[in-house]
């Protein structure tokens, strides 16, 4: 399945491979990116619904009319700061529209705090990932 992914937040995109936790990095929620965060906001990628919202507020989910889920998740061991740091610009079951402020978060307590400062954004339910092109900032993306 081809979907055109607008980057949710500027940074350094690496495989998913290369995220320093092995949950992540071993593919078990997904393929996916992590993200070396040069900013403090997420966007939506897609058109879509949030459906899935952590009440520690660290990580968020979207899914597409397509039935494409994305999580992002916030750093690693931010799930024990208890929501300190994070700020929810939406709420559960809203639709949203690419490009629409989904969350922010405070970059400089998050990497004091976390194990992690990585962003990891991860395509639920899918095996495999492709770039088959990025173009001002918007990804194609093959996802299986």
């Amino acid at each position: 399945m081809k979907i055109e992914f607008k980057k949710p937040i500027a940074g350094i995109y690496q495989d998913i491979h290369k995220a320093p936790d092995d949950v992540f990095s071993k593919g078990m929620l997904g393929p996916g990116f992590a993200v070396i965060p040069s900013d403090h906001k997420i966007y939506a990628p897609f058109d879509g619904k949030v459906v899935v919202m952590f009440p520690t507020k660290h990580a968020i989910a979207i899914e597409n009319m397509d039935g494409v889920k994305v999580l992002f998740h916030i750093g690693l061991g931010t799930g024990k700061l208890e929501g300190v740091g994070f700020n929810l610009n939406v709420v559960l079951n809203q639709h949203v529209q690419k490009g629409d402020l989904l969350m922010s978060f405070d970059l400089p307590f998050i990497t004091k705090s976390a194990d992690s400062n990585n962003v990891l954004i991860t395509f639920v339910q899918k095996k495999s990932l492709e770039v088959l092109k990025l173009e001002h900032d918007v990804y194609t993306l093959d996802l299986n």
